[in-house]
């Protein structure tokens, strides 16, 4: 009977410090599993950002890519224009010495013609202004 009664001394506070013990170890797992899951949903967010870091710089990397060839383009068809007028000024200006060849053998004076317009066309300063996104709504 003294175990019994010793036992029966114990057991309440046994009891207290048990439920103490594993109280504190319960909450001390879930503290740690909630620490992963904001470890792992912060990975979650962070993978979610990259993914839509890489796809914007693969969309502004197309969009600039077209804006390349569009300016190659722009500027081949420059070419070509540029050798049209060239070609069109220097048939403009034999036309202008048969003119006068054929006046001359006629024995009339030379006719006046207006100047043809200067060619290669003298370079103009760039617009500068501030470039705002209301400019390019496309970027």
């Amino acid at each position: 009977m003294p175990m019994l009664a010793a036992w029966n001394e114990i057991a309440g506070p046994a009891a207290w410090a048990l439920s103490a013990a594993t109280g504190w170890w319960g909450h001390s797992l879930r503290m740690r599993r909630l620490a992963r899951q904001r470890e792992h949903d912060a990975s979650d967010m962070a993978l979610r950002l990259i993914g839509l870091a890489v796809a914007r710089a693969e969309q502004l990397e197309a969009l600039q890519r077209s804006y390349v060839t569009e300016l190659d383009d722009l500027r081949r068809d420059r070419w070509r224009a540029s050798e049209a007028v060239a070609q069109v000024q220097a048939e403009a200006i034999a036309a202008r010495l048969i003119v006068h060849e054929l006046d001359a053998r006629l024995g009339e004076p030379p006719r006046e013609f207006h100047p043809l317009p200067d060619f290669p066309f003298p370079q103009r300063a760039p617009d500068v202004r501030a470039i705002t996104m209301e400019d390019h709504k496309d970027a």
